[in-house]
């Protein structure tokens, strides 16, 4: 398979200090990237980046095949390859028809095909009834998805998303995201959408990106990433509840001790690397039981509730364990035992599905 884009060792400063620092990445044609990293963690630079809106201080990049010469005359025809989406639409004075044509327009296409281009993109995406409005009369989600519609419609090799749905509500949110997927799957569209929304890696990407400070902490299969978090980082960026600073232990065949700061608990679980002493344990709060009969070499802490939070359609419990322990179960439960503040309860968790992890991962 060809290649999209590639980078190495990149480096994009800023009063000295790193931006982005990438010693690596490769996309090939046709794949679909999702990026996570919190506000601030480089993920619209990097896209600014990909699209040839700046230009690195140290490294290589390379679009369709073709290393970047960071001259006007070359970066143009590259340009033209590439469309960028930001979250925030941008759009001139005129009707959405115009605005979704603009792009067609600047590349000298026929006017007879344009008319043609911006119906069928307007059609796949369900906006002919907007064709004849201006912009700001729409919704947030028809500005959302016009604005797609202008990057579609040029039919770009490479499609760059910058958190495009973050103000949508969650459900116009998921049904613009199911009708994205399916015209990138359509269209075989090389795509790096960023977000700093774990639930949407899974909606559509085939591989995931951790973002942190600029830097690819770690990435894999969708599944791989969501589930196997390699360091205390990676596991909070992807919604991971109990991240416990602690200590390690004995080792025993794949298993280790691990005891959590200031207390004299034992815990066991799975460690992520070799030669680990100051640690961390990460437990998703939904893998945890209250007061279950626990497996064998089950981890079993006594704790007090100290406060129930609701947390959508399941309850967030946190526990006072020596440590703070969290953990969600669903409403009937709770009705079921009637859970409340003060009272004592045993938390029950698998050492399987307990990692052991650094803060970071080697360099």
């Amino acid at each position: 398979m060809s290649t999209a884009i590639e980078v190495n060792n990149l480096l994009l400063l800023k009063n000295n200090e790193p931006l982005l620092n990438i010693p690596h990445l490769h996309i090939p044609r046709g794949e679909v990237v999702g990026i996570m990293g919190y506000s601030g963690s480089g993920k619209t630079t990097l896209l600014k980046t990909l699209a040839l809106l700046e230009q690195p201080d140290q490294g290589s990049l390379s679009i369709v095949g073709q290393e970047v010469q960071y001259r006007e005359a070359t970066l143009l025809p590259l340009r033209r390859k590439i469309a960028l989406v930001f979250q925030e639409p941008l759009f001139r004075d005129a009707s959405v028809r115009d605005n979704v044509a603009l792009g067609l327009k600047l590349r000298k296409v026929p006017k007879a095909l344009i008319k043609q281009k911006v119906d069928d993109c307007l059609a796949k995406l369900g906006l002919s009834h907007l064709a004849h409005r201006h912009p700001n009369s729409l919704s947030k989600g028809e500005a959302c998805q016009v604005s797609l519609a202008q990057a579609l419609v040029i039919e770009p090799e490479i499609l760059l998303l910058d958190e495009p749905l973050a103000a949508l509500d969650p459900a116009t949110r998921a049904a613009i995201l199911e009708k994205l997927a399916e015209i990138i799957k359509e269209t075989g569209i090389t795509t790096v959408y960023a977000t700093h929304d774990y639930s949407e890696l899974s909606l559509f990407a085939h591989r995931a990106m951790l973002l942190y400070q600029g830097t690819i902490i770690q990435q894999g299969t969708v599944l791989d990433v969501l589930n196997q978090p390699q360091s205390a980082a990676a596991a909070s960026l992807l919604g991971v509840d109990n991240i416990i600073p602690g200590f390690v232990g004995n080792v025993a065949e794949d298993e280790v001790e691990f005891n959590p700061a200031g207390t004299d608990v034992r815990l066991y679980g799975i460690p992520k690397d070799s030669g680990l002493y100051e640690a961390y344990a990460l437990i998703r709060s939904e893998e945890i039981e209250l007061d279950a009969f626990p497996g064998a070499q089950w981890n079993a802490v006594k704790g007090t509730i100290s406060r129930i939070q609701p947390s959508g359609s399941q309850l967030k419990i946190f526990l006072d364990c020596g440590f703070p322990l969290v953990v969600t179960i669903p409403h009937r439960k709770y009705y079921l035992k009637k859970y409340v503040p003060g009272q004592e309860v045993t938390a029950v968790f698998d050492p399987d599905r307990t990692m052991i992890v650094r803060k970071l991962p080697r360099q």
